[in-house]
């Protein structure tokens, strides 16, 4: 959510895109899996859920960090440019069904 420019319009904005992820991945999947009049269709609407459920806990997350200060503490002391980078691999895993909902308990 911070970039290499920090600014309150790039957490809204990704903030946004966690929510509208979630939501709009879960509608179209519950559309396509109560339609689908195929094997391929129903494991695509499946997979479309487990996406959605994947983008829970990042909004979840991302709602945690517009308090005043939360992120700037959760970042204190990091590197933000090597783990941008770090980072950039690692989205996606959000393409993995339900993995970030088990990462998410996992961590609790």
């Amino acid at each position: 959510m911070h970039g290499l420019g920090d600014s309150s319009s790039r957490r809204s904005f990704i903030l946004l895109k966690f929510i509208l992820g979630a939501l709009l991945s879960l509608v179209l999947g519950v559309f396509v899996f109560i339609t689908a009049d195929s094997l391929f269709w129903t494991v695509f609407g499946l997979w479309l859920i487990g996406i959605g459920f994947n983008y829970v806990p990042l909004a979840i997350y991302a709602i945690g960090f517009t308090r005043p200060g939360a992120l700037q503490r959760e970042l204190a002391g990091v590197d933000i440019p090597t783990e941008l980078q770090r980072y950039a691999g690692l989205q996606t895993w959000v393409f993995l069904p339900f993995i970030l909902v088990y990462l998410a308990i996992r961590q609790r």
